[in-house]
């Protein structure tokens, strides 16, 4: 759509979120650069903490035991961590504001 003219990127507010199982702080710039990638975009105006709770780290959205119960992330970060690396993309331009969908 942009590169057609039609419509011009800055006219466009883009949020997005980082999902749960993304929330150790070196996960988070790679995280956001896919999200880059599959909207074939250079930033975002608002990326999103989606929950302030990190889930078990891997390829599942949804990890689950055999219950059905969420995987907690058994080394979560603390919530500065992946704070500190949100505020990284703000410097580096890939998005230009962060914040959390909910406490």
């Amino acid at each position: 759509v942009f590169s057609e003219g039609d419509v011009k990127r800055e006219d466009v507010f883009v949020t997005s979120k980082l999902w749960n199982i993304f929330h150790r702080g070196e996960d988070v710039e790679a995280a956001c650069d896919k999200t880059l990638n599959d909207l074939q975009l250079k930033y975002l105006d608002l990326y999103l903490i989606h929950w302030p709770v990190a889930l078990q780290p891997g390829d599942n959205l949804f990890p689950m035991d055999k219950d059905g119960k969420f995987l907690m992330d058994s080394k979560t970060p603390p919530f500065s961590e992946t704070w500190a690396a949100m505020e990284k993309l703000v410097e580096s331009g890939k998005c230009k504001k962060y914040w959390t969908v909910q406490l």
